[in-house]
């Protein structure tokens, strides 16, 4: 009986000596790292933070942006396609080209992502979930991290914008921030005297305008829509506004305020862009124009025309 005490008593010793040894070399304790406010840093000092190869073959991310949380996949298969999921459910899985990893790579160039590789970083608690990035290369390299990151970023922004475009039904033109496009333009001929604002509040969309109309050129015409009747014809406007102002790398136009002073009669334009955290960006030229300009002048002057022949419609069944 002695020796079966003795041996209990060894064996507990033991057990409580491995117990103290696992705590003392670092052994992850899950249940302390889920109390709020624990801070949990277990990233990877030496990861690469730049990524020669740009042949994407995985790609999962989730993250909140501003409407809970959102789920990514993409994988190139055998064939060169690329079968793209958001969320998890099978419904809403589908096949694009192999350029989808292409303009992925850009955005990951564009926000150097890279940067992060390697991070794990996570404090318990906060309101938001952590964000989880991982992409997967053809040369065995990779990118991942784990971290609190800010909902909203630009980033994924950019990465929302690039998967729900593929998805039927997605309100793609919103996720842009904007929630005010003006435009204005004036020359010697009425016709290039003209104006267009259209504001966003949550799911409303309010237009104005400003033109004189072909069949009453002695006066021009103030245009206010706001009524829900013409909700998704301005929401369509919207997103046309947003595609330009994407495509054409307005943001750059930001602080352009110049006059060509040699030029007595031409062209004036003032554009006022306003996005949902308070920013704004503005931009005014008199006969002086930055990059870019011509193009975007046409494209707005067609979608004020598309107003015009809808304001006449109307006008007419009326």
């Amino acid at each position: 009986m002695k020796l079966y005490y003795f041996v209990l008593v060894v064996t507990m010793m033991v057990l409580l000596t491995s117990c103290m040894f696992s705590s003392q070399n670092g052994e992850v304790d899950h249940d302390d790292e889920n109390m709020p406010g624990k801070h949990t840093d277990r990233s990877d000092k030496n990861a690469p933070k730049e990524i020669k190869s740009k042949d994407i073959t995985l790609f999962d991310t989730y993250f909140v942006y501003d409407r809970g949380m959102d789920h990514f996949n993409a994988q190139r298969m055998d064939d060169g396609s690329v079968e793209i999921t958001k969320g998890t459910r099978d419904d809403d899985k589908m096949t694009v080209g192999p350029e989808f990893l292409v303009n992925l790579q850009k955005i990951i160039d564009k926000h150097g992502l890279a940067k992060w590789n390697g991070e794990y970083s996570v404090t318990a608690g906060l309101p938001d979930e952590p964000t989880s990035f991982l992409c997967k290369y053809e040369s065995d390299e990779s990118i991942y991290f784990h971290k609190n990151a800010s909902p909203g970023s630009d980033w994924m922004r950019d990465v929302l914008k690039l998967f729900l475009t593929e998805f039927p039904g997605q309100d793609v033109a919103s996720l842009s921030g904007i929630v005010r496009f003006a435009y204005w333009h004036s020359g010697m001929a009425k016709p290039d005297i003209y104006g267009l604002t259209i504001d966003r509040y949550d799911d409303k969309y309010v237009l104005r305008a400003e033109f004189f109309d072909p069949e009453n050129p002695d006066g021009s015409t103030e245009l206010v829509w706001d009524t829900e009747e013409y909700r998704d014809a301005i929401k369509t406007f919207y997103g046309r506004a947003v595609e330009i102002y994407d495509a054409r790398d307005i943001q750059s136009w930001d602080g352009f305020d110049k006059t060509n002073r040699n030029v007595r009669d031409g062209y004036m334009f003032n554009i006022v862009i306003e996005f949902e955290d308070g920013k704004s960006i503005g931009a005014y030229g008199n006969n002086a124009f930055p990059s870019g300009f011509e193009i975007v002048k046409y494209e707005l002057k067609d979608l004020l025309d598309e107003i015009i022949a809808m304001y006449q419609k109307s006008k007419d069944v009326g």
